[in-house]
């Protein structure tokens, strides 16, 4: 359950919404204490709580029980250790094994991107990515993944329908191959349970030569419904006849 439990984290950054600390300076604004209170929002709607949200000297500190049992976890406080627990079992519209893309896991896929959007993908997403031999990448993209990947958090807004029209209940496996093997055909298939499952789609997504390097990236696109989504899957490339053999485990995977 650990990457549900930093799934939970993610959302809750991305779906929360404060002022600005400009604002909360305003004489005319409540205190806690002294310090200034940050009214919030949650997916648009006003959060009210025992203990306000504040400003304490430049950073906002957010009450997490209110904020975690709005998305369906459970806060416990332990007094012989003074330790606080947040359990994200059965945390609602959490749930990436289904592919749907619900609002919240939307949400914390852009939180993702916003927190890496100065990375690599294959800084911000390791674990999604294999490298089989020199010159040879290959990256598996979950519908998750794909919104972290496609989320731009300094570009237009991009409403979660689009998302879910674009990337729920499939597979992408891209292939990005550079230097002279770039020019050769290449095919990914993907292997689970004896079976051999072969793309609805492929595209070329890059396709230049630049500083004498020739450099190619096309993607593979896999229908959700023929793989099982916490099971094992070995994706198998094949590049100017050159054979390689990625593993993943979806189950691991958001």
């Amino acid at each position: 359950m650990k990457h549900k439990a930093l799934g939970v984290i993610a959302a809750l950054a991305a779906a929360v919404t404060v002022v600005s600390s400009a604002a909360a300076a305003q004489s005319a604004w409540p205190t806690f204490h002294g310090f200034a209170v940050i009214p919030i929002t949650i997916n648009g709607k006003p959060v009210n709580s025992d203990v306000p949200p504040i400003l304490f000297y430049g950073k906002l500190m957010v009450p997490i029980r209110v904020v975690a049992e709005t998305f369906g976890a459970k806060v416990g406080w332990d007094s012989k250790t003074n330790t606080a627990s947040i359990m994200t079992v059965g945390c609602k519209d959490l749930n990436y094994a289904t592919w749907d893309l619900s609002d919240a896991e939307i949400a914390d896929a852009k939180a993702w991107a916003r927190a890496g959007r100065h990375l690599t993908s294959d800084q911000i997403m390791p674990m999604y990515t294999a490298k089989p031999a020199p010159g040879i990448s290959v990256q598996v993209y979950t519908p998750y993944a794909s919104v972290v990947a496609s989320a731009n958090p300094e570009g237009p807004e991009v409403s979660n329908q689009a998302y879910r029209d674009a990337w729920a209940g499939r597979l992408r496996i891209q292939l990005c191959v550079v230097g002279d093997l770039a020019l050769a055909q290449s095919q990914v298939l993907v292997v689970q349970n004896d079976k051999t499952i072969e793309p609805v789609r492929s595209e070329v997504l890059v396709d230049q030569e630049k500083y004498g390097i020739h450099g190619r990236v096309t993607d593979f696109t896999f229908d959700g419904a023929q793989i099982d989504r916490t099971g094992p899957i070995d994706v198998k490339v094949s590049v100017g006849g050159q054979e390689y053999s990625c593993h993943w485990e979806l189950g691991d995977l958001k």
